[in-house]
């Protein structure tokens, strides 16, 4: 059977297993047989194996794994910072090899820029596509307005903490308004509390927006919270060893209720196994 674009067999235990069925539409990303291998001879060390996924147009793709499992490499080849070392990425139906305005990317630090102000670091992406100052000004205001910062505007990023200093990044990559949004670990640096509190802006976003999203985290809970398909990277070479959609997403507000829901403790039980498998 499928289930919004997602191909699903039952174990004979009575699990589901699940993989990308054919979209009714071309997807957006389109990852095909995707080899990552840094180095040459015997100082070679290959990062990523026969990676092939689909996304389609506003799906909450959630990648799992433990750390050093190759997820931010599988991110900067669908940014267009790296290529790939055998395979082939499509983005928006051309193929990837370098930055695109289409795509935006929050990494785990903010990475402003120290001698902007918050709302000119919003702006900047906007500067690059040449969109006129008024018009700028106006989608910046809007944009840091949405992310909690309307006050903030005219300050410099050392006046803010950390988890302020991510809602501006946020801001700066959703203001130019890309289709597709990748975001490698950008809770990961933060308290308990302001990571759940910047989850559920984060799917606020989504939800308003629907672009398509694909996440990075080595976070459990989090891929459970955010994601409508979770795919899971273990292995040394990483291969996807799970590819399924999240059968909790939308059903809790933030992370604390999801862990009350009936069946999170089967879902979580289920994503750390796939964690641990060779």
């Amino acid at each position: 059977m499928t289930l919004s674009g997602i191909a699903i067999t039952m174990t004979d235990r009575g699990e589901a297993l699940a993989s990308p069925s054919s979209p009714a539409s071309p997807p957006v990303v389109s990852v095909q047989g995707v080899d990552l291998t840094y180095g040459r001879g015997k100082s070679a060390k290959q990062v990523l194996s026969d990676i092939s996924l689909d996304i389609g147009e506003g799906e909450f793709v959630v990648a799992l794994g433990a750390s050093g499992s190759g997820k931010t490499s599988l991110l900067r080849l669908l940014a267009g910072y790296e290529r790939a070392s055998a395979g082939r990425i499509d983005i928006l139906d051309a193929a990837a090899g370098a930055p695109r305005p289409e795509v935006g990317v929050v990494f785990q630090h903010a990475n402003l820029f120290p001698w902007l102000t918050i709302r000119r670091n919003a702006e900047f992406g906007l500067l690059m596509q040449r969109v006129g100052k008024r018009e700028r000004e106006r989608i910046a205001a809007e944009t840091i307005a949405q992310v909690g910062l309307g006050d903030y505007g005219h300050y410099l990023p050392y006046q803010l903490s950390g988890g302020m200093k991510q809602r501006a990044a946020i801001a700066r990559t959703l203001a130019a308004d890309p289709r597709i949004v990748l975001m490698d670990e950008p809770f990961g640096a933060l308290d308990a509390i302001t990571r759940e509190h910047l989850q559920s802006l984060v799917k606020s976003l989504w939800q308003q927006k629907r672009r398509t999203f694909f996440f990075i985290t080595h976070d459990v809970d989090e891929a459970l919270y955010l994601g409508t398909r979770i795919i899971v990277l273990n292995g040394s070479p990483a291969r996807i060893g799970t590819d399924r959609p999240n059968p909790l997403s939308g059903e809790a507000d933030s992370v604390t209720r999801l862990r009350q829901i009936p069946g999170y403790a089967a879902e979580r039980e289920f994503l750390l196994a796939s964690l641990e498998s060779p």
